[in-house]
């Protein structure tokens, strides 16, 4: 286990299952600029066939969120 591979395999699966646990959640309140907070939204709508409720604590969610950053900074 050279060079820290085993931390960061511990590390790749504790935040793997953290991900899949935020999935199961019934609400999720979440920083949706995080890729984690947005994979596990997806992955719970996926599982319960709809957008379950919701709260991002930096703004709306969007697919293309580069596009819409700049937007989204100047109603601030």
């Amino acid at each position: 286990m050279g060079r820290g591979y085993g931390r960061r395999h511990s590390i790749a699966l504790s935040a793997l299952q953290d991900t899949l646990l935020l999935a199961e959640a019934d609400y999720l309140i979440a920083h949706l600029m995080s890729n984690m907070s947005r994979m596990a939204l997806e992955l719970s709508a996926a599982q319960k066939q709809y957008l379950p409720p919701f709260i991002s604590i930096d703004g709306p969610w969007c697919a293309h969120w580069r596009m819409c950053e700049d937007k989204y900074d100047r109603v601030r």
